[in-house]
């Protein structure tokens, strides 16, 4: 095993110099901006596509949801606190299916994130602020360029330089990088609070605010709207999606609330990610620390998520939201309100909030608390990935990639990163040009939940595959049944959710491509194992031993 070729994990550190710059906080505060309080899915998506559900209620029943999911992680990331949780929990449990699931569902589907978080970036931050600096300063220039980043050719430019930007900032280490997560975090909490005091604030003159905005963007941009969408927006949408059959006053409906808990959980589920990183956080070898980590950035990211909802639905009336929501995700409604929707006033709560505030001061926290967090998702995106890759490397898997090489002196994967950054280019180039991509690629929300279900089932051999390393660790006072009850019903709870998207269409995997193209990835993933399988035989053998990395934390 000391050969080259199946160098174990402890070996890569020495040459290496993986080091553990994250303190329990600083894993804390990056799962909660892995979340993404900026994802707009819950309140764009849900209302129309679930007639009659309380969001509100949703993104709570959605913690419940994830709760055991993270609590069967805390139990795994205390008896394994190394670099690529996910594939060695897997591997560890299941053998080459682990593998096969983690590549095929994260390392894969995960730069379909890459791609996304460049639209983040350019939709929710870049635009939305030249549109409304444009608006409050009267510059058709500004408003000129926030539309064209919106475009196809704008989002890629964007999306391509910030993959190569991550990369650059990343290669430097983690060090580095902990240290601009607290900006970063910071800029998004103070941009939340802003839009929340927004909507709270503007309560009474909402509409009047939201119209005068619309009226004034589409004048300086040019653009060919009805007089009365431009004029009164607010209204207008409300009394166009109601005439093409729609009720944007339904009752409320308990059924249809459970429907927008696989939505809010597309949030949630990225609760346990730094788990990929556990070797480069200090003391995630306690359960209550990883507790902490894993529950705790949860619990406060529903809260915020909650908070949105519920004082967005105060300010605008649900009935407009229901109403934005048809028009924009089910494209109901004249074309001139679905085009205004799609490209002038998306109707997400920041875009929203940052129209009607008129103040360059509160508009600019708004989008640079945007802009932070869609930086810290691709940041999470290249991060995870490749401790995922290393950890796979040093098994002995892409042997000729030598991915599993760490930087002694930056104490990063480099060739990794970098590896990551040319494979992200096509994804990027796939979102933004390619007919239908982003309705076939839906596939991800689906992927990605399968490698936090089979990874919550992965607990339940913590007392036979994993004993050795339990009855030494910081659990070894939990009874076999509690570990195991916690990991089947996590992987209850995770199978309920991604099973949600093969029986209901308003989930938006329709059809058969998005399923082909998982399976083809998944079938993919399979050749390189086989592959790998070939070049270094030992890999089935290596996948069955506990990581050396694990006794560091007893030392």
């Amino acid at each position: 095993m000391n050969t080259d070729s199946n160098l174990t994990f402890r070996q890569v550190r020495n040459v290496s110099g993986f080091s553990r710059p994250m303190s329990v906080t600083d894993a804390f505060i990056y799962n909660f901006l892995a979340m993404g309080i900026i994802f707009p899915w819950t309140y764009l998506w849900g209302p129309a596509s679930f007639p009659g559900s309380n969001i509100e209620l949703g993104i709570w029943l959605t913690l419940l949801a994830q709760i055991p999911i993270s609590l069967a992680y805390c139990f795994l990331a205390t008896v394994l606190p190394v670099n690529g949780g996910d594939y060695i929990y897997q591997t560890r449990a299941f053998g080459k299916w682990g593998y096969i699931f983690v590549l095929s569902g994260f390392v894969i589907w995960i730069l379909q994130w890459v791609a996304l978080s460049g639209w983040l970036f350019a939709t929710l931050g870049v635009a939305p602020w030249l549109l409304s600096v444009g608006v409050i300063s009267n510059n058709q220039t500004l408003c000129a360029w926030g539309l064209a980043v919106q475009t196809p050719g704008g989002v890629f430019a964007i999306s391509i330089a910030l993959a190569l930007v991550t990369t650059l900032f990343l290669i430097r280490g983690l060090r580095l990088y902990v240290r601009a997560q607290r900006f970063l975090f910071v800029a998004t909490i103070t941009s939340v609070l802003v839009v929340i005091y927004v909507f709270i604030s503007k309560q009474a003159t909402f509409s009047t605010d939201l119209n005068a905005f619309v009226n004034t963007l589409t004048n300086l941009s040019g653009l060919k709207t009805s007089p009365l969408l431009s004029r009164d927006f607010f209204t207008f949408i409300q009394s166009d999606v109601t005439k093409a059959g729609f009720n944007i006053s339904p009752t409320f409906s308990f059924l249809a609330t459970l429907g927008i808990i696989p939505i809010a959980w597309t949030s949630l589920q990225w609760a346990t990610y730094s788990v990929e990183q556990n070797t480069e956080i200090s003391e995630a070898d306690h359960f209550w620390k990883q507790l902490y980590i894993l529950m705790g950035s949860a619990v406060l990211v529903t809260i915020f998520l909650w908070l949105i909802a519920h004082f967005e639905h105060i300010a605008t009336t649900k009935s407009f939201m229901v109403a934005a929501s048809a028009a924009y995700w089910l494209q109901i409604g004249s074309p001139d309100t679905v085009s205004t929707v799609k490209t002038v006033v998306q109707p997400f709560p920041n875009i929203l909030a940052m129209a009607a505030c008129k103040s360059l001061v509160l508009t600019s926290l708004i989008a640079l608390g945007f802009l932070a967090n869609a930086f810290q998702v691709a940041c999470n995106c290249f991060i995870g990935a490749t401790r995922i890759l290393v950890a796979m490397g040093t098994d002995g898997f892409h042997r000729p990639l030598h991915l599993e090489k760490v930087n002694p002196v930056w104490h990063a994967p480099l060739r990794a990163h970098w590896f990551y950054f040319f494979a992200s280019i096509p994804f990027i180039v796939a979102y933004n040009f390619l007919p239908n991509w982003v309705t076939y690629s839906l596939g991800v929300t689906f992927a990605c939940g399968y490698v936090f279900t089979v990874s919550s089932l992965a607990a339940t051999r913590i007392p036979s595959k994993l004993r050795s390393a339990w009855i030494t660790s910081d659990i070894h006072n939990f009874k076999p049944w509690i570990i195991k009850t916690v990991g089947y019903v996590g992987f209850g709870s995770g199978a309920t959710m991604v099973l949600s998207y093969l029986i209901f269409p308003q989930l938006g995997i329709t059809g058969t491509v998005p399923y082909l193209i998982v399976f083809g990835i998944g079938v993919f993933a399979y050749a390189v194992y086989v592959i790998s399988k070939a070049r270094s035989p030992l890999i089935e053998k290596t996948m069955e031993q506990v990581p050396d990395e694990v006794d560091d934390f007893y030392r």
